[in-house]
């Protein structure tokens, strides 16, 4: 990991409520890197197994990566419930 998101992930689990459970996915600083991460990860059962409030990028490009992969889901049913899901991403990082 890059300085900044250490930085940004020890921000985030310094204020993140204990009750609120995480799935950290890596990727590189870009949005078609997000949406190759997010694609390897849907194939997993565990993905469909769990339920999920909020999807989150230290970036913009990710969290739009990760909507990406969310919009190829081919189960309908599934593909909605992602997509209805808030996708939120900070700033671009520092390099």
């Amino acid at each position: 990991m890059s300085s900044v998101s250490t930085q940004r992930f020890e921000g985030m689990e310094s204020a993140r409520p204990r009750n609120v459970q995480l799935t950290v996915l890596r990727s590189k600083w870009s949005e078609s890197s997000a949406q190759q991460s997010v694609d390897a990860w849907l194939r997993l059962a565990t993905s469909r197994a769990e339920k999920y409030s909020l999807v989150v990028g230290q970036t913009h490009e990710l969290a739009i990566g990760a909507r990406n992969a969310f919009q190829t889901v081919s189960d309908l049913d599934q593909q909605k419930r992602w997509l209805d899901l808030p996708f939120l991403g900070s700033a671009s990082p520092t390099r």
